[in-house]
């Protein structure tokens, strides 16, 4: 279960950058304006703060294995994620203040730089929020993801917990993302890649998500997904 772990904590962190970003073409744009421009690619403000709770079921192959992943979110920040892979049960529960990973019976508290990172990952408007959150944005300049040109943001909540993002440079869509986290096995990477985005009730969703820690790599699917049911707070207990 330690490798699950690894592999599905929030899935998101990182491989070392070989790829050349352009910092010496002129951006006129501002990180607040892409993330305010990736807001309106997905749906718009309006429709994106509409959102109440969402569940995203998931399926994907590891090792020759096939997993199940469901990840339930309620506004503002409760998150619940589980993962079921040959017989057995991984649960990670953020209830807005707390958080715990349980796996086989064995339950352990997240607490200090991961809980705050769960904190933002749990964020359901966190592209709204950046500013009231304190976490600061850096335009980096300009990369290749896919053999498309994206800009490239680093953020900043801390001195622990930095990450960095890609958005398209046409369409404004996240599609890439790298972090770093610490779990049983020592600190490590993460890179996540978002595409086949496809509309739903009028969002742009990402239908495809290809995670990568060192030499391993797992590809997801997200098989349906669920806006608004009217979750109860006891599935975040």
């Amino acid at each position: 279960m330690k490798k699950l772990f690894v592999l599905l904590f929030l899935f998101s962190i990182v491989f070392t950058i070989s790829a050349q970003t352009k910092t010496d073409e002129k951006i006129s744009i501002t990180p607040k304006q892409i993330i305010e421009k990736y807001v309106d690619a997905i749906g718009g403000r309006d429709a994106y703060l509409n959102i109440k709770d969402r569940t995203m079921f998931m399926t994907a192959t590891m090792q020759g294995m096939t997993l199940k992943i469901t990840m339930y979110q309620k506004a503002p920040n409760k998150l619940k994620n589980v993962v079921e892979v040959a017989g057995m049960e991984q649960t990670v529960v953020f209830d807005g203040s707390k958080a715990y990973m349980k796996a086989q019976d064995k339950v352990i508290e997240i607490t200090g730089t991961e809980l705050e990172k769960l904190s933002i990952e749990a964020n359901m408007y966190i592209a709204t929020q950046l500013d009231s959150l304190h976490i600061n944005m850096t335009l980096v300049g300009i990369e290749k993801v896919n053999d498309k040109d994206a800009y490239k943001i680093e953020f900043s909540k801390s001195p622990e917990n930095k990450w960095v993002e890609y958005y398209d440079k046409d369409s404004f869509l996240k599609v890439k993302e790298i972090k770093e986290m610490s779990t049983p096995q020592g600190n490590m990477t993460q890179e996540i890649n978002y595409s086949d985005y496809k509309d739903f009730m009028g969002f742009q969703v990402p239908y495809k998500i290809n995670q990568k820690i060192g030499a391993q790599e797992v590809n997801l699917i997200l098989k349906s997904i669920e806006i608004n049911t009217n979750l109860k707070d006891s599935i975040f207990e």
